[in-house]
């Protein structure tokens, strides 16, 4: 387990150093910036998949994935949340580029993140303390693309947590990759209200969301076994 994790973190760093230079040394233009992103994104992607499928799609039958209605519809409402609240005013093209390449990002993040390190750390030390550990990384990971205020880490932070207990609960990788996706474009088209609501009903909807997620998770009597 510690050589899959020294492993991992390789694989991100590996990929976390270039990222960072073609996000702020690159002089292309945006457009061009993005579509070479994300085709390092997907071979990153397809390099953690093959190195870790075992682990994504392991055999046990009791992890065929299951989709209780509350975890759905309370990741569609924090999925949704960005659209309704930030001020992005993305141009066209670049807003659209953007929205679609939200599912590569999407794939990567939830692949390394949720399907991997989550899963490896809750073997290690349980799911509540994987789930801080998981996702503390996951927001350190943003520093150098988004700016650490504390809107964003928080943000980031709780949406990471709300993915986690999503697929913890419901063991669906395309579940959460498509609830990443949707929450990434949301940004890109952002307002989708005429008077958006402010950043702090922003962190509330989330902060709502995770805690009934928590809840639900931790005292379901059908939860996971591997909870501490």
């Amino acid at each position: 387990m510690k050589k899959s994790l020294l492993l991992l973190f390789g694989l991100e760093l590996a990929y976390w150093v270039p990222a960072r230079w073609l996000l702020h040394g690159y002089h292309g233009g945006a457009i061009s910036r993005e579509i070479i992103w994300t085709v390092f994104r997907l071979i990153s992607a397809a390099v953690v998949y093959c190195l870790f499928r075992q682990m994504i799609h392991p055999r046990a039958a009791a992890r065929r994935a299951r989709f209780p209605a509350v975890f759905v519809l309370l990741g569609l409402v924090a999925a949704a949340a960005p659209a309704l609240v930030m001020h992005a005013a993305l141009a066209f093209p670049l807003n659209y580029l953007l929205g679609a390449t939200s599912l590569a990002v999407a794939v990567r993040e939830e692949l390394v993140y949720r399907a991997v390190l989550q899963p490896l750390l809750t073997a290690r030390c349980g799911l509540a303390t994987s789930l801080i550990i998981s996702n503390v990384i996951f927001t350190l990971y943003h520093f150098g693309a988004e700016s650490f205020t504390p809107l964003n880490l928080i943000q980031i932070f709780a949406m990471g947590t709300i993915l986690g207990l999503i697929y913890h609960q419901t063991r669906s990788l395309l579940l959460v990759i498509a609830l990443h996706a949707i929450y990434d474009a949301g940004f890109c088209f952002a307002p989708l209200l005429h008077s958006p609501l402010s950043p702090a009903c922003f962190i509330g909807i989330l902060l709502v969301v995770l805690a009934v997620l928590a809840v639900k998770c931790f005292t379901s009597p059908t939860g996971p076994k591997t909870v501490k």
